[in-house]
């Protein structure tokens, strides 16, 4: 007598487990994140002016003839980590802002932010010469 093969009838159903699995991991992962949201305010009152010096934003000024200028105003190379220090020592915000001239070297800068770096800046922020760039369009 020959073997005849039970054939498993077919199913028109969906398995619904992996899907309901799925489901459980984002609805989970979803409170967590939740847990850790912070609230953060609607709107922020714009920061007040007083005047004080130390709002003024500093800006190095790496000039094509060498030296250095510190908002305008030359600095002897051998003085500038004490300017520096001075002028940071007082203010809560110790961001510089170095502008060099287009003939200046790539270690001129890099040593000028080091120096500044010594000196007490914790941000240094590169300016770009708007010449040196094309528009885009």
């Amino acid at each position: 007598m020959p073997a005849t093969a039970t054939a498993r009838p077919i199913v028109n159903e969906i398995n619904v487990t992996p899907m309901i699995d799925v489901l459980l991991v984002l609805l989970i992962s979803f409170f967590l994140m939740q847990k850790d949201r912070k609230v953060l305010p609607t709107s922020v009152a714009p920061p007040q002016k007083s005047g004080r010096s130390d709002e003024i934003q500093l800006v190095l000024e790496l000039a094509s003839s060498g030296g250095f200028r510190l908002n305008g105003q030359p600095i002897p190379d051998a003085e500038l980590e004490t300017q520096l220090a001075a002028v940071f020592a007082v203010r809560p915000v110790k961001l510089l802002f170095v502008d060099a001239a287009g003939d200046r070297t790539y270690q001129e800068v890099v040593t000028a932010i080091d120096r500044a770096r010594g000196a007490g800046a914790q941000v240094v922020a590169l300016m770009p010469a708007p010449d040196r760039y094309r528009p885009l369009h």
